[in-house]
């Protein structure tokens, strides 16, 4: 077994620390990534003759979906089984490797002790992105712009999965009774991985930061809390409105969310303007304009992963992709299999459906599915403490939680 806890730190550190840098300098490619990284967890799994079921409801759904859309437009057999591979089987396999053989058998404190050091990391990393953004741009060995420098030290443009890591973190140390930190240590931690997501580049981070601390106090509250609840916000206006890099990051965040909220002068109009400049906003509205596609037009549709091109929209939504790939079925589909993954762990009163929350909104900003630090983060933290995982461990070793097993929890 410590071979296989030794593989998955190796996995983490290439996925937190280093896969980014090698991607910005052309060694290796996301895809290529995500599909050796998949592969080595399947090859533990089979090799340790773990048992992988076919009645998981929501991956034999994609599946079977999957299937029908490239048999129906017509797709390659090759491109489908990379599609199933990368976006169903890889998340699949990656919550089935960490809830077989690594939750209950890792040592807690030092795997925590080493998400701390990957969250402090990145302040001092996104500084310097920040500060040499058009450099890096020349220097990348992909195309890059200058808003999409700011992620760290995680995967290429990958600055969502860098917010949601912190953002995971921030809840664990907020709710979190099995804390491996003292109180000042904790504050401090809160402090700085907040700061850390204001200064990154995800618009919706920030926003999805504000929900976060708003469940929180809005759980707790009372007298004293309200007051002190005032004071820290009168307090952060009046550092926001005299510190001019605090004014500059607000403001920055305020005006993109006010010109896509509130100023619509200028909406995309999809027979006027070029396709690749299109925002994810933009592209709802022109698919919705259109007939309700059910199973859509087949598996990489969307994206060309032979040419490394996208089709039409040059955008990253799991949602958006699934839609145009497999349909509204699809885009169910995506929303089935976490909240699945959620409900066979935990009820539905309980803090951690604040990652259930984040990774749902997530997804119409990213590809969640496909991302390595998404899978991984998700599944910890909602595997974490499940009590049914605990009082169900040697049935678990031969079985994933199914859609029946839900009425027990």
């Amino acid at each position: 077994m410590l071979r296989y806890l030794t593989i998955f730190y190796w996995i983490l550190a290439f996925v937190f620390l280093v896969g980014g840098a090698m991607q910005f300098l052309g060694i290796i490619s996301n895809t290529i990534s995500t599909m050796a990284i998949g592969l080595v967890i399947i090859a533990m799994l089979v090799g340790n003759k773990v048992k992988v079921p076919a009645n998981h409801l929501p991956v034999f759904y994609l599946i079977i979906l999957t299937l029908i859309s490239a048999l129906v437009n017509s797709v390659s057999p090759v491109l489908t089984i990379m599609y199933m591979f990368n976006f169903i089987l890889v998340p699949f396999f990656i919550y089935r490797f960490i809830a077989a053989r690594v939750i209950n058998r890792i040592n807690r404190r030092k795997l925590f002790r080493f998400f701390i050091l990957v969250g402090l990391i990145q302040l001092p990393v996104l500084l310097f992105q920040r500060i040499f953004a058009l450099q890096l741009t020349y220097m990348a060995a992909k195309t890059l712009s200058v808003v999409d420098v700011g992620f760290g030290t995680f995967f290429f443009k990958n600055d969502h999965g860098l917010c949601f890591f912190l953002l995971c973190m921030i809840i664990y140390l907020l709710y979190d009774t099995e804390l491996y930190v003292s109180k000042v240590q904790k504050t401090f931690l809160i402090i700085y991985y907040s700061v850390t997501i204001a200064l990154s580049n995800s618009y919706i981070s920030f926003l999805l930061l504000i929900m976060v601390y708003g469940f929180y106090f809005l759980g707790r509250l009372n007298v004293k809390r309200i007051i002190l609840s005032a004071l820290v916000l009168l307090l952060l206006y009046g550092a926001v409105t005299t510190i001019s890099f605090l004014q500059e990051i607000v403001g920055d965040k305020y005006e993109h969310l006010e010109r896509k909220a509130i100023n619509k002068d200028d909406e995309f109009d999809a027979e006027k303007r070029d396709l690749s400049e299109a925002e994810r906003g933009d592209i709802v509205m022109f698919y919705l304009a259109q007939d309700i596609s059910v199973i859509g037009k087949g598996p990489y549709d969307y994206f060309d992963p032979v040419k490394g091109e996208f089709r039409t929209f040059a955008n990253f939504s799991q949602y958006i992709w699934f839609y145009n790939d497999l349909g509204i079925l699809g885009v169910i589909g995506v929303i089935f299999y976490y909240v699945s993954l959620y409900l066979a762990n935990y009820k539905l009163k309980n803090y951690r459906i604040i990652f259930l929350v984040l990774i749902v909104i997530y997804s119409f900003f990213t590809n969640t599915l496909s991302d390595l630090a998404f899978n991984i983060v998700f599944a910890f933290f909602i595997l974490k403490d499940s009590p049914y995982l605990i009082s169900n461990l040697k049935e678990y070793e031969y079985s994933l939680y199914t859609i029946p097993r839900l009425e027990e929890n």
